[in-house]
């Protein structure tokens, strides 16, 4: 009862530490102070629109600015730790970690829905069914939460422990680390090389361009009724 107990404490506080990681990183600190900055230079042309030169709120966001990965890190660890905190947790093993260990990055935490590689328009996000976040703890092991019903220790193949690794890599924002000076190409590519999925990339491809061009001829034709705007 005791080592069950002490096991359920150290995944509560693994979800902690992997609620901080998907925060303090250059890429969320660079998005948090790129919109505080706009805020400002908005502001900045409404006050000297107004004629005000040393507008009061400008000043407040630019104090702002100065802590606002510090601030907003504080203020969403609580709402992220209790949303992984509902998630099942798994532990993903190299078979080789001698020649095929996991990597990790500046960025080491990924996020990803596989349902979402066929359109455009939305990113991967905790609310979605299918989302998977995972991040390695060691050369040896990655771990993945997920809101499938998916527990324990599982052994992956070689290939999918190198479309891990390339999606670690991909994610970087300057650095990934590997414990092993050999780089594998695969790691480098943009999709993963695996058959059926380049076919069903090909056959979306096509999809999307046919619905393109369709499109393209619909507006010609309303171009020469109607004439440009």
């Amino acid at each position: 009862m005791l080592f069950h107990t002490s096991i359920l404490l150290e995944v509560a506080f693994q979800k902690r530490i992997f609620t901080a990681q998907l925060q303090r990183t250059l890429r969320m600190k660079k998005n948090q102070e790129n919109f505080v900055q706009q805020l400002i230079d908005h502001g900045t042309q409404v006050a000297l629109a107004h004629g005000v030169s040393d507008s009061k709120q400008v000043k407040e966001w630019e104090e702002y600015k100065k802590d606002i990965h510090k601030i907003s890190l504080m203020d969403s660890l609580p709402f992220l730790s209790n949303i992984i905190q509902q998630m099942s947790i798994g532990f993903l093993c190299t078979p080789d970690v001698k020649r095929h260990p996991f990597i990790t990055s500046d960025e080491p935490c990924v996020l990803f829905n596989p349902d979402l590689q066929w359109q455009r328009f939305y990113g991967p996000g905790f609310a979605q069914q299918n989302v998977q976040l995972t991040m390695p703890l060691s050369p040896e092991i990655t771990v993945i939460f997920s809101w499938a019903n998916y527990h324990g220790y599982s052994m992956l193949p070689v290939s999918r422990v190198e479309d891990l690794n390339r999606m670690a890599r991909s994610y970087a924002e300057k650095e990934f680390i590997s414990s092993t000076p050999r780089r594998r190409l695969v790691w480098f590519f943009k999709i993963p090389l695996d058959p059926a999925f380049i076919f069903r990339l090909i056959k979306y491809k096509i999809r999307i361009l046919i619905h393109d061009w369709k499109m393209k001829r619909v507006w010609k034709k309303h171009d020469r009724k109607y004439g440009k705007n």
